[in-house]
């Protein structure tokens, strides 16, 4: 059921499409957990980083609050791995301009 959009986000990871971000919604019981487990598993893999977001919680989240958080995300990610570093670092200064 997921597979199609497992498939786009390995189209994303490989730079195969100008995309940059899927978003996963669905029922109860939609597979949308599993899909997310592969997705990190493939990052895993393939040392690309990536951020996930959460918006379970329903509160409203401005720009600034959405950069903050992937910044966080990547900056944890690239102390962990010195190969994420090199990727993540012109991301990071790309949110660092936007705020």
């Amino acid at each position: 059921m997921r597979e199609k959009q497992h498939q786009g986000f390995q189209k994303i990871v490989a730079r195969q499409t100008p995309k940059s971000v899927i978003l996963v919604e669905a029922a109860a019981d939609m597979s949308k957990s599993w899909l997310i487990q592969r997705m990190r598993h493939h990052n895993q893999e393939t040392n690309v980083p990536i951020v996930h977001m959460d918006f379970r919680d329903r509160r409203p989240h401005d720009y600034l609050s959405l950069a903050r958080l992937a910044r966080e995300d990547l900056s944890a990610l690239a102390s962990v791995n010195p190969d994420l570093s090199r990727e993540a670092e012109p991301i990071l200064r790309a949110l660092e301009q936007g705020q």
